[in-house]
C-alpha cells in the first residue's frame, strides 16, 4: 500500500547578520495539523524546527530514500533562502550567518540529488522563503537569474514557491503565518482550492488558489510553480463535496468586485442563499470576512505607504532621489505593492504638496503688500476723522455764546411787541420757536441714533421700504457653546459634502481639538450628549432618516454574528459603502448613497487617527465607529 510522507522544516533563528522570523514554527504546526488530518491530507508527518545543517541534511536524505515507488513525498520549508554570487540557492539553518552561509546552509543542489536518488516518482517540494534581499545592501542584485527549474525541477516533481527568484516573501511582524502558507492552508481546510469541484485538491489547484490570494494582498509578489506532466496531477488533499459552507464561500468569491467590494444587491442575494444553506449569521460573516481579508490587507498596505510617503514629504520637500528609491524598495519588497500603485500615490501627494507650497509662497509675497495697504488705509481713515473734527469745531459756536445769542434774540423780539400790533403774531410764533429749541455744540446730524432693542426688526429706508422677514433663532449648544446654525443651513440646502465637513469641524470645536484635527477615544467617550443629539437630529431630519449617528448605530448593532471589533467594523464599512471608496471624494454625497454613509467623520476626516496609528484596521474608522456607537447608545440618541 502506498504511503504519503511529509517532512516539515521551519527555521526562525539564525546566526549573525540574518534577521529572525516569527512565522516558520507556526507555519510548520499549522501545516502538520492539516496534512495529518485523515479527511484532508492523510500524511505521515515529521517536523524539524531550527536544525543545524547536518541533522537537516540527514532528515532530507531519509525522506527521499525511505519511500517506495508508489509513495508520495512532500518536503516543506519555511525560512530564509539565500543565493551566492553564482545564483545558487541555499536554505538557511539555525547557525547560518551572513558571512559563511555557503558553509552552514543546505544547498538546493543537495535536495535535488536526494530527489533524483529516490525511488518514488511523486514528489512535492514547497518553499515558503525569500531568495534574496534579506541582508545588507547589494545582496539583492546577486539573486537575479536563479534558475529554480534547473536547481530543483525534475520528472514527476512539482515545486511550489512563494515568490520569484528576485523577491522576498517575509511575513508581517504582526502576522501569525507566512502569507503563502496561510493561503495554502486555507485552500485545503475550506476546500476552496477545489476549483473543478471533484472533491480532490491537486498540487496545481492549490498553488493557483494561494497565488491569487497572495496577489490580492501583495500584487508585486508572484508565487511560482515548476511542474511537469506527471507532477501536474499529484493529489494532495481531499475536499468536501456538497458542503453548504463551501458553496456559500464560492458564491461570495464570485460576488466580490475587483476592489473587494460587494454591492448592496449582491449582499441581499447572499442573505437569501445563507438562509437556503441554513447558515448562521456568525458563520456567514466569518466566510465573507475571510474572502474580503486579502483586499483589506492590500488596502492597509496602500495606506501604510501613503502615510509614510506623506510624512517624509511634510518633513522635506522635494524628496531626494535616494529617499524616494528607499521608499519605493520598501513599498515593493515589504508591502508587495506594484509600481503603478506607488507612482500614483507619489504623484498625488507631490501635487498636493506642490500646491500647498505655492500657496504659502504666494501668501508670503502678498503679506508685505497687504501690510502696506493696511497702513495706508488706516492713515487715510485717521486723516478723514481729524478733518471732520476740525470742521465741526470751526462751524459750531461755544455753549455760552449760544445761550447769550438766544437771550438777546428773544429780548429783541419782546421789544417789538411794544412797537406795534402789526408784528404781534410773528413775535409770538418766533419766540415759541426759540424757547423750544435745544442748542448744542454738536451738529444734529452727528448725534448717533441709539440701537433698537428689538434686534429682529430690520431698519427700513423711507426711500426703499421693505417688509421685515423674521429669521430662525440661532442653534447653539447650551453645554459647549458651539453654533450649529451653519450645519443646519448646509443640510437644508442639500449640500451634503459641505455639511459632512462642517460636522467634523463642529465636533472638533466642541472638545477643543481644532488644532490637532482628530478626536481621541477619551474625547468621544466624554462628548456632550446635547451636541451629539443636535448633530444627529439635524442629519436625520434633513435626510429623511437616512443619515445620522443613530442611523449608523442601528446598522452597526444589526451586524450580528461576530464579537470582533475589526471584523464587525469592516462589515459596517462595507454596508455603508466606505469599503468601496478608495478616497473621500469617492463617497456619494446624495440621498441615493447607502444608508448610514454620512456623516463620515470617522472614516475620512481624521477622527480615526488614534485607531489607525495603533494598526487596528486599514482605515482607522472601525475603532472610531465602535467608540462613537457606544457613546450614541449612552446618550440615547
Amino acid at each position: 500500500m502506498s504511503r504519503k510522507v511529509a517532512l516539515l522544516i521551519g527555521v526562525s533563528e539564525y546566526g549573525e547578520g540574518i534577521p529572525s522570523l516569527t512565522a516558520p514554527p507556526n507555519d510548520v504546526e499549522a501545516m502538520k495539523r492539516v496534512l495529518e488530518n485523515p479527511e484532508m491530507g492523510g500524511f505521515e508527518v515529521e517536523t524539524l524546527l531550527n536544525p543545524d545543517p547536518t541533522p537537516m541534511r540527514k532528515k532530507i536524505k531519509k525522506l527521499f530514500t525511505s519511500c517506495g515507488k508508489g509513495d508520495l513525498v512532500l518536503l516543506f520549508f519555511s525560512g530564509h533562502g539565500i543565493t551566492d554570487d553564482e545564483n545558487k540557492l541555499y536554505l538557511a539553518t539555525r547557525i547560518t550567518a551572513k558571512d559563511d552561509f555557503d558553509a552552514t546552509a543546505v544547498p538546493a543542489s543537495f535536495v535535488q540529488k536526494q530527489s533524483k536518488n529516490s525511488y518514488t516518482r511523486r514528489q512535492v517540494i514547497i518553499l515558503d522563503c525569500c531568495y534574496s534581499g534579506a541582508f545588507a545592501e547589494g545582496w539583492q542584485a546577486k539573486s537575479i537569474g536563479v534558475d529554480l527549474k534547473k536547481e530543483l525541477g525534475a520528472e514527476g516533481r512539482v515545486v511550489l514557491t512563494s515568490s520569484t527568484a528576485t523577491q522576498t516573501s517575509f511575513q508581517h511582524e504582526d502576522e501569525e503565518l507566512s502569507l503563502y502558507t496561510q493561503y495554502l492552508l486555507e485552500g485545503i481546510e475550506t476546500g476552496a482550492a477545489d476549483k473543478d469541484e471533484d472533491g480532490k485538491i491537486h498540487a496545481h489547484e492549490l498553488h493557483e488558489y494561494a497565488k491569487v490570494k497572495v496577489q490580492e494582498v501583495k500584487p508585486k509578489q508572484k508565487p511560482g510553480i515548476i511542474i511537469d506532466r506527471e507532477g501536474f496531477n499529484i493529489l494532495l488533499s481531499q475536499a468536501p463535496v456538497d458542503d453548504p459552507e463551501l458553496k456559500f464561500r464560492k458564491l461570495v468569491e464570485k460576488s466580490v468586485g475587483s476592489k473587494g467590494e460587494i454591492s448592496l444587491y449582491r449582499r441581499e442575494t447572499l442573505k437569501i442563499k445563507q438562509q437556503e444553506f441554513n447558515l448562521t449569521n456568525e458563520k456567514a460573516d466569518e466566510i465573507i470576512n475571510s474572502v474580503l481579508e486579502p483586499f483589506r490587507r492590500h488596502f492597509f498596505n496602500l495606506e501604510q505607504y501613503k502615510e509614510n510617503y506623506r510624512k517624509q514629504v511634510n518633513q522635506k520637500y522635494p524628496l531626494n532621489n535616494t529617499l524616494v528609491q528607499d521608499l519605493k524598495d520598501w513599498g515593493q519588497q515589504v508591502l508587495g505593492l506594484e509600481d503603478e500603485d506607488l507612482e500614483q500615490i507619489e504623484q498625488d501627494i507631490n501635487l498636493e504638496k506642490k500646491g500647498e507650497t505655492q500657496h504659502q509662497q504666494e501668501a508670503q509675497r502678498q503679506k508685505p503688500k497687504e501690510y502696506q495697504q493696511g497702513k495706508k488705509a488706516e492713515k487715510l481713515k485717521w486723516d478723514k476723522e481729524k478733518r471732520l473734527r476740525q470742521q465741526q469745531q470751526e462751524n459750531t459756536p461755544s455753549q455760552p455764546q449760544t445761550r447769550k445769542a438766544g437771550i438777546f434774540s428773544l429780548s429783541k423780539v419782546r421789544l417789538t411787541v411794544f412797537s406795534g400790533t402789526t408784528f404781534l403774531v410773528f413775535a409770538v410764533i418766533f419766540s415759541a420757536f426759540l424757547l423750544n429749541s435745544k442748542p448744542s455744540s454738536v451738529p444734529q446730524d452727528t448725534i448717533p441714533t441709539p440701537p433698537s432693542d428689538n434686534k429682529s426688526l430690520p431698519v427700513q429706508s423711507s426711500q426703499n421700504p421693505t417688509i421685515a422677514t423674521p429669521s430662525k433663532p440661532t442653534l447653539v449648544s447650551a453645554v459647549t457653546g458651539v453654533d450649529y446654525g451653519r450645519l443646519r443651513t448646509l443640510l437644508e440646502t442639500v449640500k451634503w459634502k459641505e455639511a459632512d465637513q462642517e460636522t467634523t469641524r463642529t465636533m472638533l470645536q466642541a472638545v477643543g481639538r481644532e488644532q490637532e484635527g482628530w478626536l481621541r477615544t477619551e474625547d468621544i467617550n466624554k462628548f456632550s450628549c446635547e451636541d451629539l443629539r443636535i448633530i444627529d437630529q439635524l442629519w436625520r431630519e434633513s435626510s429623511r432618516e437616512k443619515f445620522g449617528f443613530s442611523v449608523q448605530k442601528d446598522i452597526y448593532q444589526n451586524l450580528e454574528g461576530t464579537k470582533s471589533m475589526n471584523v464587525r467594523g469592516f462589515n459596517f464599512g462595507a454596508t455603508v459603502g466606505w469599503s468601496t471608496a478608495s478616497e473621500y471624494n469617492d463617497l456619494i454625497f446624495a440621498l441615493n448613497a447607502p444608508k448610514g454613509q454620512l456623516p463620515s467623520v470617522g472614516g475620512w476626516s481624521g477622527l480615526g487617527k488614534e485607531w489607525q496609528e495603533n494598526g487596528y484596521t486599514s482605515r482607522g474608522a472601525y475603532g472610531y465607529i465602535f467608540s462613537l456607537i457606544q457613546r450614541t447608545v449612552t446618550c440615547k440618541a
